[in-house]
Parts: C-alpha cells; sequence; structure tokens
C-alpha cells in the first residue's frame, strides 16, 4: 500500500515537473514570439519608410530629368520664332497661306525655305517629326509616315486641340495609335499655323534608367487619363495603369503611399503628367522573411538552453535588418550615380555644420560643368556620365580633410569648406586659400578631360558670410552665374561683386 502510495506521489511529483517545465517553455516561447515579432515588425516598418525615402528621392530626380527633357524640346521650338525672314519679308512662323495669298513661285520658294530651316532645327534632336500644319491641312518640314497614316487629313484638328495652355499657346499630346508611341508637342505659330515635334518614347529610357540595386522597381509615365506613355516594362506601354497602383495613388499629385502590396511616390512633371514609381512590398521585405524564418529556428533551441541564450540569440537575429536598415541609409544619403552626399542630404549637412560649428568660419562653392549638354549632344550620354562621376570624384578627394561634397542638380555641384582660424572670410588670405584649391581642382580637371578626350571646365562661385545656409546658397549661386556669364572656366567671389 505504502509503495502504491508512493509510486503515486512520485508520479505527482513528476506530473508537477512535467507541468512546471512546459508551462515555463511556453511562457519563454510566448515571450520569444513577442520579442521576435515586434522587433521583426518594428525592422519592417522602418525598411519600408527608408525604402520609401529612397524611391521618393529617385522619383524626384526624374521629375528633373523629364522636366529638362520636355523643356529642351520646347526650347528648340521656340527658334522657329525667329524675326529673320526666311524669302523676301516672310518670317517663317507668320507665313499664313490660308488667309494670305501668294504667287505660286514664291509659295513654293517660302515653303523651301521654311521647311530647310525646320529641317535643320530637327537634327538637334532625334525628332520623328518637326513641321508646321496649316489650317488646310496642308505641311511643311519633317513629317513621318507613321503620323500621315494616323492622322491623315486630320492632322491640324487633332494638334488644335492639343494647344491647352493659354500662356504659351503649346501643349503635349501622347499618341498609342501607331505601331511605336510617340510624344507630340504643338505650338501655335499663328492663327493658321501650328508647329508639330515628335519623338519615340524610347528616347526617354535613358532618363528614366534604373541603378542596378532598384531593379525590382518599375517606373512610369502617364497622361492625365492613366495612359502609360512609358514604363520600364515595355509592354505596358500605352496600356491603362493598372487599377491596384491608380486606386492607391488615386487624385495625388505628389505622394508616397503604401500598402501590403505596394510601395508606390508620386510626382508631377511636363504637362500634368505623372511620373509613379512603384516596388512590390514582397519584394523590399524578403530577405526581412528570410531573417523571420531564421530567427524562429533559433529561438526554438534557444528555450532548451535558457532565457540568457535567447536575449544573445535575439541581438544576433537583429544583425541582418541592422545591416540592411544601414544600407538603405547609405542610399538614401547618397546620389545613385556619383556616390556623393544628393541635394537634400547635402543641404541638411550643411545646415548642420552651420549650426553646431558657430565660432567656425566657412565657404560654400557652387559648381557648375560648363557646357554640359555639348558633351552629352556630341559625345553621349554614356560621356556625360563619366564626366559628371568624375568631377564628383575630384571635388570628393580635394576637399576630403576638411570639407564635404554634394551634387545639387544634373550637372550642378557643391562644395562646403571649413576654414582654419587664421583664415578670416572674405580676406586677402581667404582669397588665396580658397585660389589654391581652385588652382588644384582646375588642374584635377584639365588633367581628367585629356582622358576622355573632351575639354572639361568648371565655373564656381563662391560665399563666405556669417549668414543661414539658404542665405550662403544664394550668394553662392549669384556668384556661379556671373562666372557663366563672363566666360565660363573661372571663379568669382561673392563678396567682390557687392
Amino acid at each position: 500500500m505504502k509503495k502504491s502510495k508512493s509510486g503515486e506521489s512520485q508520479r505527482r511529483v513528476l506530473g508537477f515537473q512535467i507541468l512546471t517545465t512546459v508551462a515555463f517553455i511556453i511562457i519563454i516561447f510566448v515571450s520569444i514570439l513577442v520579442v521576435v515579432f515586434n522587433s521583426l515588425s518594428k525592422s519592417s516598418s522602418v525598411l519600408k519608410k527608408k525604402v520609401s525615402s529612397l524611391i521618393s528621392t529617385i522619383d524626384v530626380q526624374m521629375e528633373i530629368n523629364i522636366d529638362n527633357y520636355l523643356k529642351t524640346i520646347e526650347n528648340t521650338s521656340t527658334l522657329v520664332f525667329s524675326t529673320e525672314p526666311v524669302y523676301n519679308d516672310v518670317v517663317a512662323y507668320q507665313y499664313d497661306p490660308v488667309k494670305d495669298k501668294y504667287d505660286e513661285y514664291d509659295k513654293i520658294q517660302i515653303e523651301d525655305a521654311i521647311s530647310n530651316k525646320l529641317i535643320e532645327l530637327s537634327l538637334m534632336e532625334n525628332y520623328c517629326d518637326f513641321a508646321v500644319v496649316y489650317s488646310d491641312e496642308h505641311t511643311v518640314g519633317k513629317i513621318s509616315k507613321g503620323t500621315t497614316s494616323v492622322y491623315e487629313n486630320k492632322l491640324y484638328d487633332v494638334m488644335k486641340d492639343v494647344v491647352t495652355r493659354q500662356r504659351t499657346n503649346d501643349g503635349w499630346f501622347s499618341s498609342n495609335d501607331d505601331e511605336f508611341v510617340r510624344l507630340y508637342y504643338a505650338k501655335r505659330l499663328n492663327d493658321d499655323a501650328i508647329l508639330i515635334t515628335s519623338f519615340y518614347v524610347t528616347e526617354l529610357e535613358s532618363i528614366f534608367a534604373r541603378s542596378e540595386n532598384m531593379s525590382d522597381m518599375t517606373i512610369r509615365l502617364v497622361d492625365s487619363s492613366n495612359t502609360m506613355i512609358y514604363s520600364s516594362e515595355s509592354e505596358e506601354i500605352g496600356n491603362t495603369l493598372s487599377l491596384d497602383i491608380a486606386d492607391l495613388i488615386q487624385s495625388q499629385d505628389s505622394a508616397i503611399v503604401t500598402n501590403n502590396s505596394y510601395i508606390v511616390s508620386v510626382g508631377t512633371c511636363g504637362d500634368d503628367w505623372k511620373i509613379i514609381c512603384s516596388i512590390p512590398t514582397s519584394v523590399v521585405l524578403a530577405e526581412n522573411q528570410e531573417t523571420r524564418r531564421y530567427t524562429m529556428l533559433v529561438g526554438f533551441f534557444a528555450i532548451l538552453l535558457s532565457v540568457l541564450a535567447v536575449a544573445i540569440i535575439t541581438k544576433i537575429m537583429s544583425r541582418p535588418v541592422r545591416n540592411i536598415v544601414d544600407n538603405l541609409n547609405i542610399k538614401v544619403d547618397t546620389d545613385l550615380l556619383t556616390g556623393i552626399y544628393n541635394k537634400m542630404t547635402y543641404q541638411e549637412k550643411c545646415e548642420e555644420l552651420l549650426t553646431q560649428e558657430t565660432d567656425k568660419n566657412h565657404s560654400l562653392w557652387i559648381i557648375d560643368i560648363d557646357n554640359f549638354k555639348k558633351v552629352n549632344d556630341t559625345m553621349g550620354h554614356a560621356v556625360g556620365d563619366q564626366v559628371i562621376v568624375g568631377v564628383a570624384h575630384i571635388l570628393k578627394n580635394a576637399f576630403l580633410e576638411n570639407g564635404f561634397a554634394g551634387r545639387i542638380g544634373g550637372d550642378e555641384f557643391s562644395v562646403m569648406i571649413t576654414l582654419p582660424d587664421k583664415i578670416k572670410p572674405c580676406t586677402e588670405n581667404y582669397e588665396k586659400y580658397i585660389l589654391s584649391y581652385y588652382e588644384t581642382v582646375k588642374r584635377d580637371i584639365e588633367a581628367f578631360g585629356k582622358t576622355i578626350g573632351y575639354n572639361v571646365t568648371l565655373s564656381v562661385g563662391t560665399s563666405c558670410e556669417k549668414i543661414s545656409s539658404a542665405e550662403l546658397f544664394k550668394l553662392a549661386d549669384k556668384a556661379v552665374y556671373y562666372s557663366k556669364n563672363n566666360g565660363k572656366n573661372q571663379l568669382t567671389f561673392q563678396h567682390k561683386m557687392q
């Protein structure tokens, strides 16, 4: 009987031990799950924010690029408004064969002269069309077969409706009626004449180029009806934006939006068009998901080892997430092409430096590459990118010890220098100090230009007042414009302009 009671007691003790162990394991297991899921949930949120910021930065750069490209087209078109007569006293943009009567011979001579002028202008870019269409539907200049076949006998009526901007008498139009989707620009010359310009959307590929580390991001350019004028997924061009993306951004002109499916940045450009950069959330969090599975597996073994082991392993598992965030910090802070600070980060660094080092004196440079468009036009965008990267590298190395550089525009850079205590701003010693740096940079730039077979020069403006960062930028910007307008390839001190 005693043996039976003893065995029962042992069984109860064993049962209690098992129950206590199970309860302990459950408590530790639940605690680990709470810690792990909270940690990874937070890391996912941070990761989304960093990627959102990165995509937004890219979107802004794309807006600048496409606006500059469209502005180039518009500026080329304004050259048609030259007041120099093309034949006798006839000016090209005033020529109106519909209202005015011309001798047949004169009409042929005038239109030949206008056509030659338009064809000459069209050589400045890779245009499909560069011509004038009159209200009687006859054209002068370069008209492609694709445009003729799609808009036969209705080209003027179509382009008339494209001219929607009253102030400038022009407008943009995307067409997907032909085999190759084109962009049209129309500008009214007179009551019966409209200048039309078009190019294939494939010309935009260099503008919307993605870096390798953002290859999963899709870049789209859509018009006001959500028709995709351009997409990095070429098969989408000409189609309507998918409902899941359209519903996400709705009617917003500038925003960053996220949900469980996408991270999307939208910005406006051109003629009420939108640039939409999107990346699937699953792609962003893919590495984080791998980390989650691995953490749970290690957590299971941590239950058997001890609470201390759980704490150590949890810390170890946080390292991949920190590495992801650190890498994204670098990508968000730097210019993707050159590796130096981008505009937003550079301005923040300048503001931070001036706020923290009030006892120090500083010099702000703004540097503009002279005739950079000529590099792209004559040697191609690849060499243009090489020039941008080369200049950035030279500036970074030149001011590594006492300053830092940033890219603040397409071909525009800036440098912030902390002056030695013995150098006082806007003095003769200051000018000698700055000129020594400038001569070094100029010499390195000349050597770099020889390696690529192009004479690269810089226009520089400097400011050195004890004022805010924003005011320093304004003064330096004024100085660099003085350099550019007075021969280029020179340094202008802001204080000497006053």
